[in-house]
């Protein structure tokens, strides 16, 4: 079957190390993640360090997360709009328009087998599949840091404060590159409309969010005669 053939097995290959200790941890992971899709690459690469430390009535815990992705995958949404109406869709709607006899994947070498070049494809309504994922590319890459501090201090049995911030930064960068289509003047005379040459494109950019959290409150519990408790809170919280 020439389109299951099309398709890559999905495969993730997950590395861990761990180190713990009495109140420290760290742990770090690299991810490399093979999708179904031709010549997609995800990787992701993360960090994590728990700590906690006590002084006397002073405690405080720190827990950090790095995680930083990197991608480089087929841009469909680009594809999809590159052409008439016929083309509209996705790599996986090219590939489903395939008729059955056909063998797709003898046309993967789009540079040196030339019934596979954009000229020479065979189908009038659709392009070479291989063609459209070398074509349309969409690269990146984003970096994102979590961290929460936590602080407590115990005045009394009967009264503890507590101090909590949290932050989130997200920097992510991207490229996007749409390559010519370059066809030969016997393409431009002899077939439909699709087979004009067209310029590319490239779109770059990066975009960065934060996101800082203060909480403060203090809070205790005093028993009562007569079996009665009181819990109380009182604190506030600032974005």
């Amino acid at each position: 079957n020439e389109k299951k053939k099309f398709w890559n097995n999905g495969l993730t290959v997950q590395t861990d190390v761990a180190f713990s200790a009495k109140d420290f941890y760290m742990s770090a992971q690299l991810a490399d993640l093979k999708g179904l899709m031709p010549k997609d690459q995800n990787k992701r690469n993360s960090l994590r360090i728990n700590t906690t430390k006590e002084y006397g009535n002073f405690k405080a815990t720190l827990n950090l997360n790095y995680v930083q992705s990197n991608y480089n995958v087929v841009n469909n949404a680009a594809y999809a709009g590159r052409f008439a109406s016929s083309y509209n869709g996705s790599v996986y709607f090219t590939v489903l328009n395939t008729p059955m006899h056909v063998p797709l994947t003898t046309y993967k070498d789009i540079k040196n087998n030339k019934y596979a070049q954009y000229s020479n494809y065979y189908n009038e309504y659709f392009v070479n599949p291989y063609w459209a994922i070398e074509a349309h590319r969409s690269k990146g890459r984003t970096d994102n840091l979590l961290g929460a501090l936590e602080l407590n201090y115990n005045f009394f049995e009967w009264l503890q404060a507590t101090y909590r911030v949290g932050t989130s930064f997200t920097y992510g960068t991207f490229k996007n590159e749409n390559q010519p289509i370059e066809t030969t003047q016997f393409a431009q005379d002899h077939r439909g409309q699709q087979f004009d040459a067209a310029p590319g494109s490239m779109a770059d950019g990066s975009d960065f969010a934060s996101r800082i959290t203060h909480e403060f409150f203090l809070n205790g519990r005093k028993e009562l005669p007569s079996d009665f408790t009181v819990n109380y809170i009182v604190g506030g919280r600032y974005r």
